[in-house]
This record gives C-alpha cells, sequence and structure tokens, in this order.
C-alpha cells in the first residue's frame, strides 16, 4: 500500500515543459538527486509557475504517494533569481550547463556534487565577462565529475607527456605531434589555459594548470582552506589541511592513472586509515620524478617535502 509523503527541500530548475491544460511539469537538481515533478496551474498557494523559470533556486513542498510516481507540487518559494543568465551571450552557457547535469544524472540517484558545480557555475556565469570561458571550465568540471573528461597529462596513444598538440575524442584525451591522432588544437590552448590562472602558476606544465585555473574562477564563492585544496591539489603545499592532503591524494591515487598501477592500488588499500604514511610516499615519488626529470621543483612541492619529512 502506498504512504503519502510531503517533502521539502531545494533545488535548482533545470527543465519545464509546459503542457496544454496550462500545468507544467518541471525537472530539478537538488543535493539529493534529480527528480521531475508537475505544478497545476493555478495551485500553488502564495506563487505562481514563474518561480520554476530555468536556473531558478526555489524550495519547493511536494508530494508523493509512492517513489515511483511524478510528484506533485504544493508549494513553491523562489530564493534567488541570476538575471544576467537570460542575456543572449550568456544563456547558451547556462543551457549548457543545465543540459549537462540532465544528462549526467539518473532520476533518485545522488547528484549533490553536480548540484553544488552546477550552482557555482550558474553564479560564475552571471557575475564573470567572459562567460564563455565559466562554461568551459564548469563543462569540464561536471564531466570530470561524471568521469568522461578527456585526459590531457599525456599522449592517449604512446603516453607521451610533450608536444600535446591533438585532440583525440576516440583516444579519450590527447595526442601528441609524433601520433598526431584526433583534431590538431595547438599549443595555444595550453597558453589560453594559463592567462586564466595567476601569473604565478603560469610557468607550470600544461597538465599542472587546471588546479590554480579553478581556484581562480572560484575566489570569493568558497572558504579558503577549500581554494588551497583546489589550487594546489597537482603541487602540494605545506599549507594543507586534512582537505588539501585527501585531494592531493585522490588526485595521484585516481584508478584511471598509468604511472605503477600495481603500487597505487595498494596505496589506495591503505586509505583513509593510513592517510599521513601514504602522504609521505606519494611525495617522495613525485619529488623524485621531477628531480630525476631534470625539471625544477615548485616551493610548494619543495615546502609539503619538508614538511612530511619532519613530521
Amino acid at each position: 500500500m502506498g504512504v503519502r509523503r510531503y517533502t521539502v527541500t531545494d533545488g535548482i530548475v533545470i527543465r519545464r515543459l509546459p503542457l496544454p491544460s496550462g500545468d507544467l511539469i518541471v525537472t530539478i537538481i537538488s543535493e539529493h538527486g534529480k527528480w521531475r515533478a508537475v505544478a497545476r496551474k493555478g495551485r500553488l498557494p502564495g506563487g505562481n509557475l514563474g518561480k520554476l523559470s530555468l536556473f531558478h533556486d526555489v524550495t519547493v513542498q511536494y508530494y508523493r504517494r509512492k517513489e515511483e510516481d511524478l510528484a506533485l507540487l504544493t508549494q513553491v518559494q523562489l530564493n534567488g533569481a541570476l538575471p544576467r543568465l537570460s542575456a543572449p551571450g550568456v544563456y547558451p552557457y547556462a543551457h549548457l550547463l543545465a543540459e549537462l547535469v540532465d544528462s549526467l544524472t539518473v532520476d533518485v540517484h545522488l547528484g549533490e556534487s553536480l548540484h553544488e558545480l552546477l550552482a557555482s557555475g550558474l553564479r560564475g556565469l552571471n557575475q564573470h565577462h567572459q562567460p564563455e570561458h565559466v562554461g568551459l571550465l564548469y563543462a569540464w568540471r561536471l564531466l570530470s565529475v561524471a568521469g568522461l573528461a578527456p585526459l590531457l597529462d599525456r599522449c592517449q596513444t604512446c603516453g607521451s607527456e610533450g608536444d600535446l598538440v591533438y585532440f583525440d575524442p576516440a583516444a579519450g584525451g590527447l595526442s601528441c605531434a609524433r601520433c598526431a591522432t584526433g583534431t590538431k588544437v595547438g599549443a595555444a590552448v595550453v597558453d589560453e589555459l594559463r592567462l586564466l590562472v595567476p601569473e604565478e602558476f603560469r610557468p607550470l606544465p600544461g597538465k599542472l594548470l587546471h588546479g590554480p585555473a579553478a581556484a581562480e574562477r572560484l575566489a570569493g564563492q568558497a572558504d579558503p582552506e577549500l581554494l588551497d585544496a583546489i589550487r594546489y591539489h597537482t603541487l602540494g603545499s605545506a599549507r594543507f589541511g586534512r582537505l588539501g592532503r585527501a585531494l592531493y591524494l585522490a588526485d595521484f591515487l585516481e584508478p584511471g592513472r598509468r604511472y605503477q598501477p600495481e603500487w597505487t592500488a595498494s596505496l589506495r588499500a591503505r586509505m583513509p586509515h593510513e592517510m599521513d604514511a601514504v602522504l609521505r610516499e606519494v611525495v617522495n615519488a613525485r619529488v623524485r620524478h621531477v628531480t630525476e626529470s631534470g625539471s625544477i621543483l615548485h616551493p610548494e612541492t619543495r615546502a609539503l617535502h619538508e614538511q612530511v619529512e619532519g613530521a
């Protein structure tokens, strides 16, 4: 037998479908996942269907007799609207992010990370003077959360880390000039990425720039500990707290990486209960790799190395 449920939750409207009857079917993404609901014309106490416009941040109360039933909205409260998203030069990027979230989520499944990224991306589009850059950055991050982002650290054909000037969708990432598979994009793509980060990070190799670039875009929208964790997760930093160390290790130990897969799998098995010991091994391995390749060790990496060795 079905059980009546009244639920109150916050969310962002990512799709709306007006019906001939005047009713409206909306798709909402919240930290609890994605779901659909119907709003009856003239039956929303204290509100109207206009509150359910695309990209609106709303608090809704809905009723559902069974989990598989289409929810019925009974109350809607508008928490915020971002007026610049309706501008012709901004709307396509807002719509792109909403469509990505809709495609990357499944009803009832958890969508906390995607919800947070979408909310942050829409705020960025509303505020920033270059919406195409914000749209590209957040589209990339959404794909990364879903495990679909192209791999940019090395050639996906031969494994080389140098001269990555081709993009090969079939291979899942970049290709070097020697393999030359896919479409040639040129070094200008990396050069443009460098312009998104503070000057102190611009000498870094292209594969390390996404952390500083993302932190720069999120400035003012996240607390300092989170921004440092994002900014230095490819380099390491002595200023890391627990969050920063966890993100640094997650980046290095990600299962898709090809570096010593058996060793990294053994390190993953020791997480999180041996985080400090695993951190020491990872930092030492990264420092050793940089020095043996003849590259210059970044000051933040050196400081983290000294910190973990002195612990």
